[in-house]
């Protein structure tokens, strides 16, 4: 008995210490209340339908569709990176909570204590990762603590200081000349990389510490040699979900595109449901299909590596571009200046951004993490050096030095 009060110990602790910020700070009320209200309902719903599989089954894909509802309905932002703030804070963290339980209902393994000391973390309720199984809460343990740090500062540096700095650059989205249109897609992919990345290790780094078991939700996207790696590398947790309630059971009935076509397009869909969410889940299908038969048919497998390695560049910024941007005919306004590319770019706003200190030093420091993933891919797999104990010493001075908390997660209150 003295043991499982020991390990309730740690993840009741942060559970309730969350909940604390939550409801009583910044006047919020109660965050997440129509959230928590509806996964308990669900909860009851699964007791009555768990039995019979084909109803369970069905139960879970309606529980992932909450997040579009929400979002046609307006209940909830889309998630451009720019208004995900947008929505009502009765709803936070619907998004990540709804796609853990249409997995858990899946699997058959959703209980009550899952819920609420596992997937209703409110450390999950910003950016998540979202809580894939119901692993066994472990007791607090010394041993975990020097490791899970590290973790947390990495993700503090990398979102207070990189994303904060570059944060400054994302006044380039106004402009619709060519330039400024590429350069902004190039940043805000940086941008949202350090943002979300940074949150989820925070994240991550936290729970794992309180011994609540948790996935890691990136692992170093840009040693990808193809867009297909790169997929595999970002938004881990929600993938697995995509993975398990799209691609497996349609590959089998329906052949690899279909299957590919959906996994984009739901995903599209519990970004937001807007043309452009679609307009992007259908280029990053159409383009992960090109890359997976550009390597299976070509004879010369050494051409079909360099050629879908040039493919991921051109792919990841305009994937960004369109991800950005809410207004569909702006969107198709910027994919057309790009297109047609207009040599002339004086008014282009790049020209004449005035750099302080520290967006000059996080430009160039992002550009070099982002760097050493794609030189060193071996180094940088689950950055294993990057939080090397010496390193974690110079993250932690940078982030006294220059870290601003002012900036949101991209995610929002999603």
């Amino acid at each position: 008995m003295k043991d499982k009060v020991k390990n309730l110990f740690g993840p009741c602790a942060i559970f309730l210490t969350g909940y604390g910020l939550i409801f009583f700070s910044k006047g919020l009320g109660f965050a997440s209340i129509f959230t928590a209200l509806s996964s308990i309902l669900i909860w009851g719903l699964y007791l009555i339908l768990r039995k019979h599989k084909i109803a369970r089954v069905i139960l879970a894909y309606g529980v992932f569709s909450i997040t579009p509802i929400l979002s046609y309905t307006g209940q909830i932002g889309v998630l451009t990176g720019f208004n995900g703030n947008h929505s009502s804070i009765k709803w936070l963290g619907v998004s990540f909570v709804m796609a853990s339980i249409s997995i858990f209902i899946y699997n058959d393994q959703f209980t009550f204590k899952s819920l609420f000391l596992n997937i209703m973390q409110p450390i999950r309720l910003n950016s998540g990762p979202i809580a894939l199984t119901s692993s066994k809460i472990h007791a607090f343990s010394r041993k975990r603590t020097f490791i899970y740090i590290r973790w947390m500062i990495l993700g503090t540096f990398m979102f207070s200081v990189i994303a904060s700095g570059l944060s400054q650059l994302l006044i380039l989205k106004e402009s619709t000349e060519a330039l400024d249109i590429l350069i902004f897609g190039i940043i805000f992919e940086a941008y949202v990389y350090f943002n979300f990345v940074g949150i989820t290790m925070m994240a991550f780094g936290a729970l794992n510490l309180f011994g609540i078991r948790t996935a890691m939700n990136f692992n170093s996207p840009f040693s990808a040699r193809n867009v297909i790696e790169y997929w595999q590398r970002w938004h881990i947790s929600l993938s697995t979900v995509l993975k398990t309630l799209f691609f497996r059971p349609l590959k089998n009935t329906c052949g690899l595109p279909v299957a590919i076509f959906f996994v984009f397009i739901s995903s599209a869909l519990w970004h937001g449901v807007t043309l452009n969410f679609m307009i992007w889940g259908s280029f990053h299908a159409l383009f992960w299909l090109i890359t997976y038969y550009i390597l299976k048919m070509l004879n010369n497998k050494q051409i079909a590596k360099i050629l879908t390695l040039l493919l991921l560049p051109f792919i990841v910024v305009m994937g960004r571009i369109i991800f950005s941007e809410s207004d569909s005919t702006l969107l198709l306004f910027k994919l057309q200046q790009v297109i047609n590319w207009d040599t002339d770019s004086a008014n282009a706003i790049s020209h004449h951004i005035q750099f302080d200190t520290k967006t000059l030093f996080t430009l160039i420091f992002g550009g070099i993490l982002m760097g050493f993933e794609f030189a060193f891919p071996i180094l940088a797999k689950r950055y294993r050096f990057l939080r090397n104990q010496y390193l974690c010493v110079i993250w932690v001075f940078l982030c006294i030095e220059f870290s601003s908390f002012g900036i949101e997660g991209v995610y929002g209150t999603r």
